[in-house]
């Protein structure tokens, strides 16, 4: 037995017992950064859309999903930085906003 392409709502509910109501999206963002010695971010690059090997190798990740009207799961994974609380809850609004 295969997937199907269409993955409606109703195809959702028959499938395993989930009623969906509205549309739901996810999206993956990551960061990737340089640091000093004692731990300061000195560069660093948010990515939208993350793979596998992105998450892996990152130094953050945050997921977030949702429907239009709210936001249904969040999952965040901070690794070894310290101290970039600002920068974090940027990673958190940029996966928000793109919703």
């Amino acid at each position: 037995m295969g997937y199907q392409a269409d993955l409606s709502c109703p195809y959702i509910y028959n499938r395993i017992g989930v009623q969906i109501h509205e549309p739901v999206a996810g999206v993956a963002i990551g960061l990737v950064s340089k640091c000093v010695d004692d731990g300061t971010v000195t560069d660093y690059r948010i990515l939208t859309d993350i793979l596998g090997i992105e998450d892996y190798m990152g130094d953050t990740d945050f997921k977030v999903a949702g429907t239009r009207n709210s936001i249904t799961a969040l999952q965040a994974d901070i690794k070894h930085m310290e101290g970039s609380g600002n920068l974090y809850l940027n990673i958190c609004f940029q996966g928000i906003r793109m919703l």
